[in-house]
């Protein structure tokens, strides 16, 4: 046991090694280092730590070699993909760099300092100690989990044509929200400093003072979703809080919106933000410390993960333009075909023509329009 606790942080990295190997099985330099590691993991003593120590520097070197070169591959498809007006697959880390990389001035002025904001979370006092130590189980934990699951947020069934005729708006353009009551807006257009999104966003992502003169325009602030699961029925018959913001779950393409996320309502501050793509620990905190996702965390059941490793919804921050081209799909919660239902079913047909799938429960099945 003692043993165990003096190499707690060298065995989390070794496993964060394995996990990637697992993903790269073709590495063949991966494959040997990883063999040596758990040959000195048995030995136990302290030589075997200095030398294990050398070995994952080799080792997190040559996946980061790696992970640069897809990370090339990656936008070169990315890149040829919004030529062709084909679908990119959500796959590999794609970071903040790459984002720059891709989107150059493009890219949402709401994520242009995401990375300093981490960095200073990092020294904060909200990342405790258990996030730190278990911070790659974590992150390998999170990645399984936004590629299995879908992205995606509640609307009300009463605001599907609106949506339809125009694009999704953030609560500074629609003046409501779920964590904040009040006008959004002063006479001059611009958004009250009492806002609590305001602020909230304005330190989530490092945005500066939040003065008129240092203020998005407000369409260019973040809008708020939440992981489905990517099973739409289980999804739409189990308990999910977030359902307070609307009735019917939008999932969107995952290539077509860049997000951000933490494991509850960001309102509060105490995670920070970072890209599903790339997903931090930092996006966690210690309240979480009974719940933290590590290593074994099974991820295959999203109400079951909500369940058991955050207290009510994973939040999601959209960034950028969000339009009806990047919706893949919409649950209705009800049968669409009975009569009462004879409005909503309109705005369904609506979405269905212009290549959105449609799901709805009738008898507690899931049946598609």
């Amino acid at each position: 046991m003692e043993r165990l606790i003096d190499w707690e942080t060298e065995l989390g990295r070794v496993d964060s090694i394995k996990i990637f190997l697992k993903n790269h099985p073709k590495s063949a330099v991966l494959k040997k280092l990883t063999t040596e590691m758990d040959a000195l993991i048995a030995k136990g003593d302290n030589a075997a730590k200095t030398e294990i120590k050398e070995l994952l520097k080799k080792a997190e070197t040559r996946r980061k070699e790696i992970e640069y070169k897809e990370g090339l591959e990656r936008l070169k498809k990315i890149k040829a993909g919004i030529k062709s007006g084909s679908s990119v697959p959500f796959s590999t880390n794609i970071s903040i760099d790459d984002l720059r990389a891709l989107k150059g001035d493009k890219l949402p002025p709401t994520l242009g300092h995401l990375d300093t904001a981490i960095e200073k979370y990092k020294k904060g006092h909200y990342y405790g100690s258990a996030t730190k130590k278990h911070a790659a189980e974590i992150e390998a934990t999170m990645r399984e989990l936004f590629q299995k699951h879908d992205l995606g947020m509640h609307i009300e069934d009463d605001l599907l044509e609106k949506v339809f005729n125009s694009h999704f708006k953030n609560t500074f353009e629609t003046g409501s929200s779920g964590g904040y009551s009040g006008p959004s807006l002063n006479a001059d257009g611009s958004i009250k400093q009492s806002h609590s999104r305001l602020s909230a966003a304005h330190n989530l992502f490092d945005l500066g003072s939040t003065e008129k003169s240092n203020q998005l325009k407000i369409w260019q602030y973040e809008k708020y979703g939440n992981l489905l699961d990517h099973d739409k029925l289980r999804e739409a018959t189990t308990h999910n809080r977030a359902t307070q913001y609307g009735n019917v779950a939008v999932r969107f393409k995952k290539d077509k919106v860049t997000c951000t996320w933490t494991a509850g309502d960001s309102l509060s501050e105490r995670y920070q933000p970072s890209l599903v793509t790339d997903p931090k620990a930092v996006s966690y905190d210690d309240m979480y410390e009974s719940k933290l996702p590590v290593k074994g965390t099974q991820t295959n059941d999203m109400t079951k993960f909500r369940s058991d490793n955050i207290s009510s919804y994973l939040e999601l921050q959209f960034h950028g333009d969000v339009t009806v081209d990047c919706v893949e799909s919409l649950t209705f919660p009800y049968d669409l075909t009975e009569k009462a239902k004879s409005k909503y079913l309109g705005f369904a047909q609506k979405w269905k023509s212009i290549g959105t799938e449609v799901f709805y429960i009738k008898n507690g099945k899931l049946e598609k329009l």
